[in-house]
């Protein structure tokens, strides 16, 4: 799809609305930002960017591995990009989540998370993209993450408020005013330790802070957090008011 295709796109878009039952209208791929208020009025949903898979990765015909983590990293600027335009009108798609396959992902287990997280905090569609007779249970329990799903549930896009080196930080307010934070190390050979001044986030409170991967309570936090965060990985939080 593209500018091109606009007067196509308003017909399917008119027909679909009048069959008579709820349907979803998805456009793809890689779609024009310039446009964005044209498929928001649209459709339900629009590609941001290229495909995630790795077809220059399988070997011998295989579709295995899914993905690579070039094209997952790719998505940081694509989420923060488009984040004006997502949310209950229609939704940014950074493509399918290529998680289920244990090492057939192509990712290592901290950079798969940081997919999920980031793709949640973007409250982007969640399509799995494995072989869902092979899922793994390591992969199994992340896409079964009730917490994790509901970031990503919560009808709103988060923001990239730190772009920095090898950190990047996304977060947004839920409805009930919990804060969504994701904190993730771009760097896939090393641990990194990152301090976020709160007050870089727009919060002037003490919080309570959770591990969203855990379930685990962190304490309450003030004037900062800290995270040690794995290679490729995320440290992913819920901070309620203290």
């Amino acid at each position: 799809m593209g500018t091109w295709d606009i007067p196509d796109i308003r017909a399917w878009s008119q027909a679909l609305r009048q069959a008579g039952r709820p349907m979803i209208l998805e456009l793809s791929s890689n779609l024009a930002r310039s446009d964005a208020a044209q498929w928001s009025a649209l459709a339900a949903g629009w590609r941001t960017g290229p495909d995630i898979e790795c077809y220059a990765c399988e070997a011998n015909g295989s579709s295995y591995p899914l993905t690579d983590w070039a094209n997952v990293a790719a998505r940081f600027n694509a989420v923060a990009a488009w984040q004006p335009h997502g949310g209950p009108h229609g939704w940014n798609d950074e493509d399918s989540v290529e998680i289920g396959n244990g090492a057939g992902d192509g990712l290592t287990m901290p950079e798969r998370q940081t997919m999920l997280a980031l793709w949640s905090l973007a409250g982007a569609p969640l399509i799995l993209g494995a072989d869902l007779t092979h899922l793994t249970p390591a992969d199994r329990t992340l896409l079964e993450n009730q917490a994790v799903l509901a970031v990503d549930q919560d009808r709103t896009a988060a923001d990239r408020v730190l772009d920095a080196g090898r950190e990047q930080v996304f977060a947004k307010i839920g409805p009930n005013g919990t804060w969504f934070i994701g904190i993730f190390n771009t760097d896939t050979a090393s641990w990194r330790t990152f301090r976020i001044p709160l007050s870089q986030l727009g919060i002037d409170r003490p919080i309570r802070v959770t591990d969203l991967w855990t379930g685990r309570s962190l304490g309450v936090q003030r004037g900062s957090y800290t995270a040690d965060v794995a290679p490729g990985g995320v440290t992913l939080i819920s901070a309620a008011p203290a």
